[in-house]
């Protein structure tokens, strides 16, 4: 069974589980969330990549901002809250090339 397959299975409670282990990981493991988010169209999915979006590592960040452009891609509705456009302007100063491409497809593919 793939991460996808079992996540389409959660409840509430497994999401906001999810949430607080991945504050609490290390890098890898939050990069690894992140990337197995992609495909998973759930508000909760949405919230942790968006706190992902406010870790210290860039890396974390990327990957993050990488999953949520690439649901914005392919129809997920990814809304620019001002919490996760502050956290895009920060990610761009702090990022530079080929970063700041990515976060700018990101804003332009989300819906503001």
């Amino acid at each position: 069974m793939h991460a996808e397959e079992l996540m389409d299975g959660f409840s509430d409670t497994d999401w906001a589980k999810l949430r607080g282990v991945c504050a609490t990981k290390g890098t890898a493991w939050q990069i690894r969330c992140a990337e197995m988010l992609d495909g998973t169209v759930n508000s909760a999915a949405l919230e942790i990549l968006t706190s992902l979006m406010a870790s210290r590592n860039r890396d974390v960040v990327m990957a993050a901002a990488e999953t949520l452009l690439s649901l914005a891609q392919t129809g997920t509705s990814v809304e620019v809250t001002p919490q996760l456009s502050a956290l895009i302007s920060k990610a761009r100063m702090n990022g530079g090339d080929p970063y700041g491409f990515v976060l700018d497809l990101l804003l332009k593919n989300s819906k503001t």
